[in-house]
Formats: C-alpha cells, sequence, structure tokens
C-alpha cells in the first residue's frame, strides 16, 4: 500500500466528505515538499519523542486527528447507549 501518487507524488490526504468543493489536488503536497520542510525545519513544535509533522501536513493531520476525536467519541456513545442496565442479568431470589 503506497500513500504516494506514484504519478504525480502527492501525499494521499483525507478529504472532507461535506466540502469536497474545497479539495484543490494542485494543493496537495508532495514528497518532495514534506522532504523539502523536515530538512528546512519547518516542522509543527512537538514534545520530545513525538513525530514531527512538516508545516504542508498540518491542516490535513488537523482534520484527520478532528475525524479520529469524533470517531471516539461516537463508539463512547455508542457503548454508553449499550451498556446494560445494573437489574438486566441479575437473578432475583
Amino acid at each position: 500500500m503506497s500513500f504516494v501518487d506514484d504519478s504525480l507524488g502527492k501525499i494521499c490526504v483525507p478529504i472532507d466528505p461535506t466540502k469536497p468543493h474545497e479539495f484543490i489536488v494542485t494543493r496537495v503536497p508532495t514528497l518532495t515538499d514534506c522532504i523539502n520542510e523536515l530538512g528546512q525545519g519547518k516542522v509543527s513544535s512537538k514534545e520530545d519523542g513525538e513525530v514531527s509533522t512538516p508545516q504542508c501536513l498540518q491542516p490535513y493531520m488537523r482534520y484527520f486527528q478532528q475525524f479520529l476525536k469524533n470517531l471516539d467519541l461516537k463508539r463512547i456513545r455508542d457503548l454508553q447507549k449499550n451498556k446494560p442496565q445494573a437489574s438486566e442479568g441479575m437473578i432475583d431470589f
């Protein structure tokens, strides 16, 4: 599985399905863009031990992180909704 388009060198990035008209493929960063930014130190500031993200990928990473956060919240709500009540499954003597 490749995360870079072989013919264009563009990095595969998430797209907001509610705003597909805002996606402009010519603005998608290339692998070369990322390598150059990493070499120039143009990365997000992270705590020690964390992976740095090139500036050109930061908007896409923010969107993806928000997507994951929403996914976690949905899963928590689903678990809470399907959680058995304390009285369920108990035998009354």
